[in-house]
């Protein structure tokens, strides 16, 4: 416990003066490297982490640009974040389901291509057998008499 009582000031001295550093410097190096993340996003292809993304920075830029509403951005950023988590988890879970499905197809496919392969390759050993052996009888034919 003694260590977080020596932790706690220091981190937040630190966190003052970043948040002083920050208001002070709103300019084009701030914003460009409050895109970046965005940028980022964009060039995943991936519309959630976008969204997500976009909704940060928003909120990053409003408590930049006005941090004595902070409370009220941080629980409309957690609510709308929120949504953005459960509606990623659905389209995960369409994902997962359209994959799903495709795997199925692809193994009836593989399954019929393996019937149709034995089915040739037995076919194929019958008639080679014929040819070796003309004078032989079927495997009906040879049989025999069958005990009544």
């Amino acid at each position: 416990m003694g260590d977080w009582q020596f932790t706690i000031p220091i981190l937040q001295s630190r966190l003052d003066q970043w948040a002083e550093l920050l208001s002070k410097n709103v300019e084009g190096w701030v914003l460009a490297a409050l895109l970046l993340p965005v940028v980022l996003a964009i060039l995943s292809r991936q519309v959630i982490a976008t969204l997500g993304c976009a909704l940060l920075l928003a909120l990053t830029f409003c408590a930049l640009i006005s941090p004595s509403n902070a409370s009220a951005l941080l629980a409309t950023g957690l609510y709308v974040g929120s949504l953005i988590g459960a509606l990623s988890g659905v389209l995960a879970r369409r994902k997962a389901a359209r994959f799903q499905a495709e795997l199925a197809s692809l193994r009836s496919d593989v399954d019929r291509i393996l019937a149709a392969e034995e089915s040739r390759f037995l076919s194929e050993l019958r008639s080679s057998s014929r040819e070796r052996n003309p004078g032989a009888p079927t495997h009906a034919a040879s049989a025999g008499p069958h005990p009544s």
